[in-house]
């Protein structure tokens, strides 16, 4: 085996096993009232068409209905975590955490091989070391949510599109794989529905210098791979339903929540105070649910609103805004997420700021970190605009990390 392959995989088993430790020993020290699970969805809706799934009815819900609220991709590995734990006769909880724990890892790897092609080895560690300890997304390991597989498929597929970006070598194969892998991401959560065309956004801007016909190509490669992954459950849901639903139909329930969320408690959620006048602006688009059904009808509601009341409909998109990076959907310790982001956000300030400074040395990372950041901070935005939509995105911030401590941690690594 070549020898710098051997390295590399050293470096990759031990990325793995301190993910595994890191998230262990969070999980030991996080007090049991942080571990309870925020939302509704694993047990009102992910759980009970896993079950079906494993009992062979199918990707319904307990009516038998077609579910088709959400994308199939995260019930159906809570049906190979259920099969799998009655195979081994071992709890389901044990398993599902035993997974969890390989997802953390996987990501964090994905996460460290991505660094490893901008910064090169001994930086990699900075931004895998930033990502595997970042409280929130460990905070989501405790929880039964989407995000964690989600990860991995996500990191997988921009590692193997910067691959596709920067490297000589089987160009076409990498980006193949990634549009196979942000099709994945994308039947995990919805939220991703648009990644591959960020990604062929992407392409055009840094690769300029690559022929117009020739990035064409590779972006149809991609969105080919992509849909190649996606197009079977878009024609079951079709065939299942007679309408075309992308990824999922709750999307309009989503939006419509993002825009009452401190006016609807919903049995869960406390009081989340806002401005009067948005208060009262969430009230109005409550009485309107019934003619908001769709991304026209909501889009035509808040338009007519913005017109009448332009002050209040942009306070309350500027909070939604805000809100993407502390809000919780509970509404429940908000001022501790902020202080513990800010100390994040000056990191990553300082760490923006280096890079541009020494843009040259690491041409097109900023936009790269930067368009995919925008893109989720945007779908969150436009939906309930919590911390937790935002969280898998953190690992693009990682990236940045290096540009801060570089000299220093190679000088370390020279004096070993």
């Amino acid at each position: 085996m070549n020898k710098t392959i051997q390295n590399l995989l050293i470096h990759l088993f031990f990325v793995f096993v301190i993910s595994i430790t890191i998230t262990l020993i969070f999980w030991a020290i996080l007090p049991a009232a942080y571990s309870q699970n925020e939302g509704t969805d694993y047990f009102d809706y992910y759980e009970p068409v896993a079950r079906n799934i494993v009992n062979g009815s199918g990707i319904v819900l307990p009516d038998h209905q077609p579910a088709i609220s959400n994308p199939p991709g995260y019930a159906i590995i809570i049906a190979g975590i259920f099969e799998f734990a009655r195979l081994v006769a071992l709890p389901e909880s044990v398993v599902y955490s035993i997974i969890t724990l390989i997802f953390m890892a996987s990501s964090s790897i994905f996460v460290f091989l991505l660094a490893r092609n901008i910064w090169g080895l001994p930086d990699a560690w900075i931004s895998a070391l930033f990502f595997m300890t970042y409280p929130f997304i460990l905070w989501l390991t405790r929880q039964p949510v989407s995000e964690v597989p989600f990860m991995t498929a996500f990191y997988a597929s921009v590692y193997l599109f910067w691959r596709g970006l920067k490297d000589k070598r089987h160009v076409l194969l990498n980006l193949f794989l990634s549009g196979g892998f942000a099709g994945i991401a994308m039947l995990i959560r919805g939220i991703a529905i648009g990644i591959s065309f960020v990604s062929i956004v992407l392409l055009f801007l840094l690769k300029n210098q690559v022929p117009v016909k020739r990035r064409i190509f590779e972006g149809l490669i991609l969105l080919l791979a992509n849909l190649l992954v996606v197009l079977p459950w878009i024609f079951w849901t079709y065939q299942k339903t007679g309408q075309f639903i992308p990824l999922g139909s709750n999307g309009v329930s989503g939006i419509n929540d993002g825009l009452t969320f401190a006016v609807e408690s919903k049995g869960y959620r406390h009081k989340i105070e806002v401005p009067a006048d948005v208060e009262n602006l969430q009230n109005e688009l409550v009485a309107e649910n019934g003619s908001m059904y769709s991304l026209s009808t909501i889009s035509q509601t808040v338009f007519d609103f913005f017109i009448r009341e332009p002050v209040p409909v942009t306070k309350l998109f500027l909070l939604k805004m805000a809100r993407s990076w502390y809000g919780t959907d509970s509404g429940t310790n908000e001022f501790a997420i902020s202080v513990i982001q800010i100390f994040y956000g000056i990191f990553i300030l300082i760490a923006i700021l280096t890079v541009w400074l020494n843009r040259q040395n690491t041409p097109g990372l900023l936009l790269f970190v930067g368009v995919f950041v925008l893109y989720f901070w945007a779908m969150t935005t436009l939906v309930l605009s919590i911390l937790r939509y935002m969280t898998p995105v953190m690992g693009m911030f990682a990236l940045l990390m290096p540009g801060m401590f570089q000299k220093v941690i190679r000088r370390v690594f020279r004096s070993t």
